[in-house]
């Protein structure tokens, strides 16, 4: 299975949810040697990759200079806009130690300086490269649109890489017996998913110098007040006909991902959705999003963000306002959804109208 997402650290709990990967049935990561789980910490923190800045220079190659902690969720633009007071907001536990947090919630308050921030690009390139959708007013062309989809597709390759580099291989040499083989199915997934992201990269990388930033794209307005602010890819198994369009367990045939990002604007928050390709499958699921956020734009939205990213963010004031049972349904979506174990009907959840 083709798995990975923008936290670098996989979830062993739902490893059971993958074709080719079973745990024993007595399998509790609660239980796991806590001695265990501090060497594969410390070798992964200490493998921990260092691709430097990956803005592209041409001819395949990257700048390479050390990198700065780049936002693939804007820090002043879309974080400031839903911080409480002490400048934190709420967001999923993507720390190494949530994989073995299982039962105590899925969400936690971040520092607005931590959410969504990543080693992705040196200071002149964040700030070239990305200074329209920071600094100028949104204008609706393809080049933000193009931006924000790229930002996003370098967040996740450089999840990729810290998977496949540092965690994985940790893991993979500390894991238990039982568990050990099952790591390595599921590793070969994480491969498979950075080759396509390396694609992806490289191909928009080649736009980026090229100037050429025409996409596929939908943009839906959510108001003012919409809560969640969010940045990532993914690949939709399913459109909104419940057709499939991609079976992720499938390696032989090549998958291509859609990018969903929020920008704020002085009186409203946007949803963007951007094909990173024109393919046939990337086709029908935009013409079935159109059609699905004709009505309840923002609840469609907010459970595509809850099903699909771990980097989604929302007010801590918003989230303490929800009923006990909507929070309790939110997080179990949030945990039971994901690659091999997605609910495929795409029917909008009654809760999510309350977004």
């Amino acid at each position: 299975m083709r798995i990975g997402g923008s936290s670098p650290y996989p979830n062993f709990s739902a490893l059971q949810h993958f074709p080719g990967v079973e745990l024993p049935p007595d399998f509790e990561p609660r239980n796991v040697d806590k001695r265990r789980t501090a060497r594969i910490f410390k070798e992964a923190i200490a493998t921990e990759p260092k691709h430097g800045c990956l803005a592209p220079l041409g001819d395949g190659k990257t700048c390479g200079k050390t990198a700065i902690k780049s936002h693939t969720v804007g820090l002043s633009r879309e974080l400031a806009a839903i911080a409480d007071h002490d400048n934190r907001v709420c967001g999923a536990k993507l720390k190494m130690s949530a994989m073995f947090d299982v039962g105590n919630g899925s969400f936690e308050d971040i520092c607005v300086k931590q959410a969504s921030a990543f080693p992705g690009f040196c200071n002149t390139h964040d700030t070239e490269i990305f200074r329209p959708i920071d600094d100028e007013p949104w204008n609706g062309s393809d080049q933000h649109k193009f931006l924000l989809a790229y930002r996003a597709l370098c967040n996740e390759l450089y999840a990729k890489f810290t998977n496949v580099e540092s965690v994985m291989p940790a893991s993979i040499r500390n894991a238990e017996a039982a568990v050990r083989d099952r790591l390595i199915e599921w590793n070969k997934g994480e491969l498979l998913g950075l080759k396509e992201s390396l694609r992806d990269k490289h191909s928009m990388d080649a736009r980026l110098l090229a100037g050429d930033f025409q996409c596929d794209s939908h943009v839906v307005s959510h108001g003012v007040n919409f809560p969640l602010r969010v940045a990532g890819i993914f690949v939709p198994e399913f459109d909104y006909y419940d057709q499939c369009l991609y079976d992720l367990s499938n390696y032989s045939k090549p998958v291509h991902p859609v990018s969903v990002c929020t920008l704020t604007t002085k009186d409203d928050v946007l949803g963007i959705y951007v094909a990173l390709d024109d393919t046939l499958e990337l086709n029908k699921y935009m013409k079935s999003l159109r059609s699905v956020t004709r009505d309840d734009p923002r609840a469609f939205f907010a459970q595509s963000c809850f099903e699909n990213f771990e980097q989604v963010y929302f007010s801590s004031v918003w989230w303490n306002s929800l009923r006990e049972r909507h929070r309790i349904g939110i997080e179990a979506r949030f945990e039971s959804s994901g690659p091999g174990n997605r609910i495929h009907g795409m029917t909008l959840d009654p809760m999510f109208r309350f977004i």
